[in-house]
């Protein structure tokens, strides 16, 4: 669900984005479930439906957390190798905004050739450490073509 959930809120744009990354990064079938009637519904999922993020899902492997959950709160970090670049999701499971600090040499990735840059466009993110800063709720999906 990217808009409306049967007995809840509408979710914000950036919580929907984040259950979308959450099922592409799961590498499992992807059922989008938001009533289509509803013209926002309809929009959103076309907003946020990317087919660079639609080929990643349907690959059907699976992302990598980074570290283990700590306290009541998942990994932050998820990676994935494919043959030809390296994937991160990076998410911020907070209701405020976070800066999401990222040593590239904990993400146990092969050698990478390049910047990280968000798979749907955005800024690029250089070196071996970097932030993401994200606003409530919200992920990325980055990647770094390989070697």
């Amino acid at each position: 669900v990217m808009y409306h959930s049967f007995d809840k809120r509408n979710c914000t744009l950036e919580e929907g984005r984040s259950r979308l990354h959450a099922s592409v990064i799961g590498g499992t079938v992807l059922l989008l479930s938001d009533d289509y009637r509803v013209p926002e519904a309809e929009q959103r999922v076309r907003s946020l439906l990317d087919p660079r993020l639609l080929d990643i899902a349907r690959v059907g492997r699976t992302f990598l957390p980074v570290e283990t959950a700590t306290g009541d709160s998942a990994s932050h970090l998820y990676t994935r190798v494919d043959e030809d670049r390296n994937l991160l999701a990076v998410f911020n499971l907070t209701d405020q905004p976070a800066e999401i600090s990222v040593d590239v040499s904990r993400l146990a990735l092969p050698a990478g050739s390049g910047p990280f840059t968000p798979v749907t466009g955005g800024e690029s993110f250089e070196g071996y450490h970097f932030t993401v800063r994200l606003a409530p709720a919200d992920s990325i999906i980055l990647e770094q073509p390989r070697s």
